[in-house]
């Protein structure tokens, strides 16, 4: 019964999660810590800041990580299949039907999804702040984060917060009984058996690929160097997946440019942008070729968590690094406010009605407690509305 409410629960999430990794994360926070409680805002935090940390898909590794705490392996398992499957499933329908995004209908529904990321991404970041920054020390950690990536922004600069704000938290952050959850629960630790198998041969298994793969298959290996080379999440992967199959002549740039446009559209994680390109490829392309370029993208972050979440663990059970953590995961909440303006509302609002929307939307998710998917189909509506109807 607890697979099950792990695979349902992440479909879920799947069939609604739009906006992007950034939204994905305050998706995961209601769910995880308001609504199933599975989760404390300070263990959900460290989550956060591992994944951000480390290379891959992060809110996809957030999501495995959240699965492996809950249910070991398999649950990990389970979390990632029912995250993905809705993606990877409407990216194959709109790999054949991507013209329908040209139209005004078309363009105004996308429209409504990007205003619902920008009023998700609000109300978790006010809600977030609210409890991992309620100090001076606290809040001006994630003030300074927040202006860092306003001004500088890069993926090193990402990884750069989260490492200063542990080190200004480690100096300046008193140890408060509200740091008392930051520890992962031992005993959810114990019943899960995270002793899966020792670090050191996951990590033998992410480097061993990487000399393996070369030898058994060109389309597994391609995209497990893409996944495994991206800090940052989705967009960043972009780059790397088009040096992959469009200089090396397997998908066109017309192709590899639509099929961006239809991962924007539909929610789940950014990296199953690879599943339109295993599809489209002009080499072991079809079902198989989805379906390879879909699970080795993702396979390298994963194996990283499996190496690292159990040191990480034990770090976060240090009382002598708790202010350091607190600092940390202050910093995620500036990393988090800096990306609710950039990219989500430059791209999300652009006239005073997509502000109207939004208002609606995030009193519709604050304050009137409306569930996700009715805010998904107001925001849409309204935004066709629009269109169709004259004002």
């Amino acid at each position: 019964m607890k697979y099950v409410e792990i695979f349902w629960v992440f479909l879920k999430l799947g069939c609604t999660s739009f906006g992007g990794p950034v939204a994905h994360l305050i998706y995961f926070r209601q769910a995880f810590v308001e609504q199933h409680k599975w989760l404390s805002e300070q263990e959900y935090s460290n989550i956060i800041a591992l994944c951000q940390a480390l290379p891959g898909p992060a809110s996809s590794q957030v999501g495995f990580t959240v699965g492996l705490n809950k249910g070991g392996l398999l649950g990990a398992l389970l979390a990632f299949i029912g995250f993905t499957l809705p993606s990877v499933f409407l990216l194959l329908v709109f790999a054949n039907y991507l013209s329908l995004f040209d139209s005004s209908a078309g363009l105004a529904a996308l429209q409504g999804l990007a205003i619902l990321a920008f009023a998700v991404v609000l109300h978790g970041v006010l809600g977030m702040g609210k409890n991992l920054c309620f100090d001076t020390s606290r809040f001006s950690i994630a003030l300074l984060t927040f202006i860092t990536m306003l001004l500088a922004e890069s993926i090193l600069t990402q990884v750069a917060v989260i490492v200063i704000g542990g080190l200004l938290g480690f100096i300046l952050i008193q140890a408060s009984p509200y740091d008392t959850s930051t520890n992962i629960n031992n005993s959810v630790k114990s019943k899960k058996g995270l002793k899966l198998a020792p670090s050191i041969s996951w990590a033998a298994v992410l480097l061993g690929l990487f000399f393996a793969l070369p030898f058994i298959s060109d389309t597994a290996n391609q995209f497990y160097r893409s996944g495994a080379l991206v800090f940052g999440g989705g967009h960043v992967v972009l780059p790397l997946l088009e040096e992959a199959v469009v200089a090396a002549g397997k998908v066109s740039q017309a192709d590899f440019l639509a099929g961006y446009g239809a991962t924007q559209a539909v929610p789940g994680p950014m990296f199953t942008f690879a599943t339109y390109l295993g599809f489209l490829q002009s080499e072991d392309g079809g079902l198989q070729g989805a379906l390879i370029a879909t699970v080795f993208v993702f396979l390298p972050g994963f194996l990283l968590v499996l190496a690292i979440y159990p040191f990480w663990q034990k770090l976060s059970a240090n009382t002598s690094l708790q202010n350091a953590i607190s600092g940390a995961n202050a910093a995620v909440v500036g990393l988090l406010a800096a990306a609710l303006y950039d990219p989500i509302f430059t791209h999300a609002i652009g006239q005073p009605s997509d502000m109207v929307i939004a208002a609606l939307a995030y009193a519709g998710l604050a304050r009137f407690k409306l569930p996700v998917l009715w805010v998904v189909f107001g925001c849409i509506a309204i935004k066709l509305a629009m269109v169709f109807v004259p004002y």
